[in-house]
């Protein structure tokens, strides 16, 4: 086996400005951002990229091999498989098995890892070949172009068609990917922007939420793993809303509200800055996005704000982020692979004092900017800001509902103090009563309707930075991933049931433990 050639030091860099914007800039935090390495290749520059479920194997597509390395130390995993083309496309379908399209792509190969074995051939239809792949357990979806573009989808473990999806003529396309229920297909074309494909048969979703990304050039899209978001790009919102082609942008749409948000910068020369598509983290709380130009950009969904532009050392061609969001992998015109922990650091030698531990605490509640260094930073102390959001972070209290039934009739009691007791009561309870209160709005009661009113614009205000500032904890406490981390989670997930606090600690538990591995 090759050893891999190891580059010690920060590829991975922040602050500087591209042209026409001022982005904003990431402390260093103490200790520096860990190590990346860099992963030799045969060919000019590697094609595609795939992580294992685990994490813990880099497929790279090398020439006319793939070559299997382990991300964090640079060795191979595996023996490299020896291909006749030059391998375009490839994806982990699981643990055991990896999809491949090599040249001419007339087909794809389902392989067993790590041992190469071709279980399964699909074949393109006459004049047609593979331009695209997505893979989800057990099911692979391929599009194709050429005299009828379509999208395949294939299941195990025979793997047979299920269906295939003609599409409109000169929409051929471009890459297909897995919505938010995780069977959908959601399909990027030339000119159509995105479709929505029916897992059961194939058959597109008219009126489907994503109408609303009706882009002309769109290359990439993705579904955040909480299925709250779709993101395609690159896309440029033009007047009146619409999507025109060409722009440097990425496109979110939020599932529940059914609106989208534009995210959007300045090209430099020669299309630097456009972006190869996009990736949501595990969480779903941060986008990144890969440029060219040698640019990656994170952005925070709650917000809606960049957190950070980092440079990388060559234009990135193809990505991968790995499946516990840790590791973003990229190759471009180098002959190597570079990978990046983007958001750990080395633990801190000096352990944060109380000053500096109270100082982050703000800094969680700051901008995206500022609360993503404060996120670095503690994630740097994992014992310390274990121990510390243990004290600051309280679960959201369980409101009784006989008790808040009487609070909400107090607040047009005939007795002032009454009506200022419930008042005071009830903004204690703050989040777990925001529904009650809402219903009180529309309430005949003047005076009940007039208190339910300010108490839910204090109760706005305050919980916007409040749980921004507490989201960004959980943050930190899920990718230090400490049994200490652990119980403050649980304290958290017992908290009000409706709370956004409650769900989002619950749902980070639920990723730490699903992640451990079998007894």
């Amino acid at each position: 086996m090759r050893t891999a050639t190891v580059v010690i030091g920060c590829l991975l860099s922040f602050g500087t400005s591209t042209a026409g914007e001022s982005p904003p800039t990431l402390p260093l935090p103490a200790g520096g951002f860990r190590t990346l390495r860099t992963i030799e290749t045969d060919a000019d520059f590697a094609q595609a990229l795939a992580f294992s479920p685990d994490g813990g194997t880099l497929a790279v597509a090398d020439g006319t091999a793939v070559r299997f390395w382990d991300p964090r130390t640079g060795k191979e995993r595996a023996e490299p498989w020896k291909l006749s083309g030059t391998v375009k496309f490839l994806a982990f379908v699981d643990a055991a098995t990896l999809a491949v399209i090599a040249a001419p792509r007339t087909s794809v190969s389902v392989r067993q890892y790590p041992q190469g074995k071709e279980l399964a051939r699909l074949d393109a239809d006459k004049d047609e070949t593979f331009s695209c792949l997505a893979t989800t357990k057990g099911t692979i979806a391929v599009g194709s172009e050429g005299a009828a573009p379509a999208v395949r989808l294939f299941t195990g473990p025979n793997w047979r068609r299920a269906w295939r999806a003609e599409l409109p003529a000169k929409s051929a396309p471009l890459a297909p990917a897995f919505g938010p229920n995780k069977k959908d297909v959601l399909a990027t074309t030339w000119g159509k922007g995105v479709l929505t494909l029916a897992a059961a048969d194939g058959r597109q979703v008219p009126g489907g939420a994503f109408d609303a990304i009706n882009a002309s050039h769109v290359t990439r899209v993705c579904a955040s793993p909480d299925g709250l978001h779709v993101a395609s790009g690159p896309v440029d919102p033009g007047a009146a809303g619409a999507v025109q082609s060409l722009g440097a942008g990425v496109v979110v749409f939020d599932v529940r509200s059914k609106s989208t948000r534009f995210f959007r910068w300045e090209l430099d020369r020669d299309s630097a800055g456009l972006p190869l598509g996009c990736a949501f983290t595990p969480d779903g709380k941060t986008l990144v996005v890969p440029c060219r130009g040698q640019t990656v950009r994170l952005y925070e969904l709650e917000t809606g704000e960049l957190r950070v532009l980092g440079h990388v050392p060559c234009n990135p061609y193809c990505f991968a982020l790995s499946p516990d969001g840790r590791l973003f992998a990229f190759a471009g015109s180098n002959s190597y692979v570079a990978v990046v922990d983007w958001r750990g650091t080395a633990p801190r030698k000096d352990p944060p004092d109380a000053a500096a531990l109270n100082r982050l605490w703000a800094a969680l509640a700051g901008d995206s900017t500022t609360g993503f260094s404060a996120v670095v930073e503690l994630g740097a102390a994992p014992a310390q800001a274990a121990k510390f959001f243990d004290e600051k972070l309280k679960p959201v209290p369980v409101a009784r509902p006989d008790v808040v039934k009487t609070l909400i009739a107090d607040l047009g009691s005939d007795e002032f103090a009454a009506r200022e007791a419930a008042e005071e009561q009830l903004a204690a309870l703050g989040e777990a009563v925001e529904a009650e209160l809402r219903e009180a709005v529309q309430g005949d009661d003047p005076e009940r309707r007039d208190r339910a009113q300010r108490l839910l614009r204090t109760l706005n205000r305050r919980a916007r930075v409040e749980r921004v500032r507490a989201l960004r904890a959980v943050e930190v406490l899920e990718y230090a991933d400490t049994p200490a981390g652990r119980v403050v989670l649980a304290k958290l997930a017992a908290g009000a049931p409706s709370a956004r606090l409650t769900q989002d600690a619950k749902a980070a538990l639920d990723r730490l433990r699903a992640s451990d591995p079998n007894p």
